[in-house]
């Protein structure tokens, strides 16, 4: 080869095997940023209550809360929060009775009810057979003591995610509370093993209504192989003397370290 055409041929054979070494080196990582991008998702469930929830007569009814309690952070479409309806449900829902909602849109605060969180997680919802206003709905739980029930909750694609849930907890003037116990879980009514709750036991402790507690879990690893998988804050509570209802925080980030 021409000598004066070598140092050439070089600079342009060592720019090719840059190029293929920063493709190898980046192909990863952009890899990892499209489908493991340390994702931070959130469904807060707010506690609150509203003198006026329309809803349709359809198969499923829609309601509309004109200013929801519900949010979300990270484009989390699939969630439940719970709800009860205090009077004038339409056909189809009943008095007093834990339900869960699923949003279709957080800015008109349309949404969809189920009886459990799974099946609203799932799609499975309430059909109405009655246009109304509901004349009083409370964005809670009422928990049965020493029973497990879901607060929030969120269908999450594979993955490695570390979730952490908060429960806010609503008691009467009268409630007395001995245990709340508050955990992350792949169970809608179940406390997992040790490290995946966190447990307040107390004499018996009548709690203010103006201070209502909240309490926060442990991070807990979530190694979801297939997806979407439904993860749950779950709320288990014993108490006597009057009604505890509660709603809750789901916060979950996919790990970096996948790719």
């Amino acid at each position: 080869m021409n000598a004066r055409v070598l140092p050439a041929f070089r600079h342009v054979l060592a720019a090719a095997v840059l190029a293929a070494l920063a493709a190898l080196s980046l192909a990863p990582l952009a890899h990892a940023q499209t489908t493991y991008p340390g994702q931070y998702v959130e469904a807060n469930c707010g506690s609150a209550s509203s003198t006026a929830v329309a809803f349709t007569s359809a198969a499923p009814g829609v309601g509309t809360w004109a200013t929801p309690p519900w949010s979300s952070v990270g484009n989390v479409t699939n969630f439940t929060c719970p709800i009860i309806f205090t009077s004038t449900e339409p056909t189809g829902i009943s008095d007093a009775t834990n339900y869960w909602i699923v949003p279709i849109s957080l800015s008109a605060g349309t949404f969809n009810v189920a009886t459990s969180a799974a099946n609203a997680l799932a799609g499975t919802f309430v059909t109405t057979t009655s246009a109304t206003t509901a004349t009083h709905a409370t964005s809670n739980i009422a928990l049965s003591t020493t029973a497990g029930l879901p607060t929030v909750a969120m269908a999450l694609p594979a993955g490695d995610w570390d979730c952490q849930a908060s429960v806010f907890y609503v008691p009467t003037s009268t409630t007395s509370v001995t245990n709340l116990q508050e955990g992350i879980s792949a169970a809608a009514t179940t406390i997992g093993s040790l490290g995946s709750y966190s447990d307040l036991e107390t004499a018996a402790n009548v709690m203010t209504v103006t201070n209502n507690p909240v309490l926060t879990t442990p991070v807990v690893r979530q190694a979801l192989g297939v997806g979407p998988t439904n993860v749950y804050g779950v709320a288990l509570a014993t108490f006597t003397a009057s009604t505890l209802q509660a709603t809750g925080d789901l916060r979950c980030r996919k790990a970096l370290t996948q790719g």
